[in-house]
């Protein structure tokens, strides 16, 4: 209840938009797909292992396997590092650029939902997904179609699981909305094509 309070004194206060995180993600009745541990590579050099997955429709567990897989050649690249290191953040929580490349490469499990979104989150606020500390990323199919788009969102999303904020959305200096730019730099440094 606090939180719909707080985000209606924001808008109205224009902050940006606000996202609203439904109680129970909308998805359509759909089967759960637990995946093998992490189908694409060696679990120790991984970054991002993917959990299990749920809600899905026909193609998108190949796509999050994919953008699990592109999310892992960033974040294990030279030029992830370097973005990282000379980046201005905020919401930094007192940490230097070494300690958010440290933490943001450090392992983690992703467990995936997707959902179908909302009128609201799919026309006013733009919610392609969130997280709400439960190590579930719920990506919004309406926006989420390709596995590019899926990498940015989990790289996003992790980084709130590992303790990063924003203060409101429009924060685009906090360390989740510039790991999304940072996303899109490396990718385009290393060659990972934006159609994937």
């Amino acid at each position: 209840m606090f939180k719909r309070i707080f985000n209606w004194f924001k808008r109205k206060l224009g902050f940006g938009a606000v996202v609203s995180i439904p109680k129970v993600p909308t998805t359509e009745p759909t089967i759960e797909v637990a995946a093998p541990t992490n189908p694409l590579g060696s679990v120790a050099t991984s970054k991002v292992i993917l959990g299990n997955v749920q809600g899905i429709i026909a193609g998108e567990y190949k796509m999050i396997a994919e953008a699990v897989e592109l999310a892992n050649k960033v974040l294990s690249s030279q030029e992830f590092k370097d973005e990282v290191l000379k980046t201005r953040f905020t919401s930094t929580e007192g940490m230097t650029n070494a300690d958010i490349f440290k933490k943001m490469t450090e392992q983690a499990i992703v467990n995936v939902t997707m959902f179908y979104g909302s009128y609201m989150q799919n026309f006013v606020w733009k919610t392609q997904g969130y997280e709400q500390g439960d190590g579930v990323v719920y990506a919004n199919r309406y926006f989420i179609t390709k596995a590019h788009e899926m990498a940015s969102l989990i790289i996003h999303e992790v980084s709130h699981q590992k303790g990063f904020h924003h203060v409101h959305a429009g924060e685009y200096t906090s360390v989740p909305y510039r790991m999304n730019e940072i996303f899109e730099t490396v990718s385009e440094q290393i060659g990972i094509n934006e159609s994937v």
